[in-house]
């Protein structure tokens, strides 16, 4: 089981970005996925690669005007692209991004 999830997410990482610019007309530069460590170790993830990035608070969420609490969660972030982080700090972000 634990080989085919690491193919399908291998798979998903290779197709994103084509997905995402098709869809809504730009492309990811990282993703993101938060793991429940009560039921899952992340190995997956692991094996790709990915990095934790430690853990949520399992505060403050927000949802249409409704704020709740959840479970901690492992953060697993893992690159698109070589320069993501130059394009995460770029001025061409904070133009797309709404205030």
């Amino acid at each position: 089981m634990k080989n085919l999830a690491s193919h399908v997410l291998g798979q998903v990482q290779q197709r994103i970005c084509e997905d995402w610019h098709l869809r809504w007309g730009y492309r990811p530069v990282l993703m993101e996925t938060f793991v429940d460590p009560k039921r899952y170790r992340g190995r997956c993830y692991k094996a790709l690669n990915w990095k934790c990035l430690g853990m949520t608070t399992g505060k403050n969420l927000f949802h249409k005007g409704k704020r709740y609490s959840t479970a901690l969660k492992m953060v697993f972030v893992r690159p698109l692209v070589k320069d993501f982080r130059s394009f995460l700090c770029s001025n061409e972000l904070k133009e797309r991004v709404e205030a």
